[in-house]
């Protein structure tokens, strides 16, 4: 178990929203962002139906993303560069009970895609606006980069993860295997780490990603 003071949640446990990312970065969907549009809010719409959906949506997609929404989706105007919010929302954290939002470093899996000032801001973005509704909701900046995608918790003090995404050096540069967990540690309250030493193969993008390979269930 954890320490009782800081605690990362498992992704089954109750949660306030859904938050997306309508589609936006055009040269990574070869389909067309029409077509990821429309996939998109599939998703939403159906998701909408058991829980509340906040649609991050820049401001030149809000036509399309209007039109094929429904009406349960909130649809939020916020400057974005790419759709993945697993990846560039904050980490929710329970920190003594409260909830808290922690906000990497976000340099676009190892700055591979130009640009990502506007997901690099979001972490602050989608704090603010989940303030609105909730007020004592906690927020720090955490000078380390990471990935929602990276990291997978059992909600009892143990992390999943990869060698192949956390100790490349186009992520956190000289930092080791046991510098990053003493860092995760503190900042997520975790005890026992599980390091695969690789993800997907062929997972280029994200390198290695645990996400898209294994996960708590």
């Amino acid at each position: 178990m954890s320490n009782g003071k800081r605690r990362l949640p498992a992704e089954w446990e109750p949660h306030r929203a859904c938050w997306m990312a309508w589609p936006c970065r055009r040269e990574i969907w070869r389909h067309g962002l029409e077509a990821a549009g429309l996939a998109y809010a599939r998703v939403a719409n159906v998701i909408s139906e058991f829980e509340p959906v906040r649609m991050l949506v820049p401001d030149e997609q809000l036509t399309p993303a209007r039109r094929q929404l429904s009406g349960a989706v909130e649809q939020i105007p916020v400057p974005l560069d790419d759709s993945w919010t697993r990846d560039t929302a904050p980490v929710w954290l329970k920190n003594n009970g409260t909830l808290t939002a922690l906000d990497f470093r976000f340099n676009a899996w190892g700055d591979k895609f130009h640009p990502h000032d506007a997901d690099a801001d979001l972490g602050k973005r989608i704090h603010e606006q989940a303030s609105a509704d909730q007020s004592d909701i906690g927020y720090e900046a955490v000078d380390l980069v990471l990935e929602g995608g990276a990291i997978h918790s059992d909600g009892h003090g143990t992390l999943l993860t990869t060698r192949e995404c956390l100790l490349n050096p186009n992520r956190n540069p000289g930092l080791s295997q046991a510098e990053i967990e003493s860092r995760l540690r503190e900042i997520l309250g975790v005890e026992a780490f599980i390091w695969l030493d690789r993800g997907l193969f062929g997972d280029s993008d994200t390198d290695g990603h645990i996400d898209n390979i294994a996960c708590f269930a």
